[in-house]
């Protein structure tokens, strides 16, 4: 399917075959309700714990989440479901 735009000063086609299509298939979640994987990014965890990035950094320099420790990579912080769920208890004792 294609498109087509114009306008007085310019005109141009979409070609529609270019465009990526869906696949359809659904990612497995975990109980958490995220992809299933081995390790986490804050993001991620942000997300389950319902909290701001700027507070999830805040909360563990600050000794929120003792024992704790994330691994690293060169994009940030990575965490196992574990360390997630031990989060969570201490979020919500």
């Amino acid at each position: 399917m294609d498109l087509q735009f114009s306008d007085i000063r310019f005109s141009f086609k979409i070609d529609s075959s270019l465009c990526p299509k869906p696949t359809g298939v659904a990612l497995p979640m975990n109980e958490l309700g995220v992809p299933v994987r081995e390790l986490y990014r804050t993001g991620d965890v942000c997300k389950i714990l319902k909290i701001s990035p700027d507070r999830f950094r805040w909360r563990l320099t600050h000794g929120h989440y003792d024992g704790i420790e994330p691994s690293r990579d060169a994009k940030g912080r990575l965490f196992t479901l574990d360390q997630i769920r031990t989060m969570i208890v201490a979020t919500n004792p």
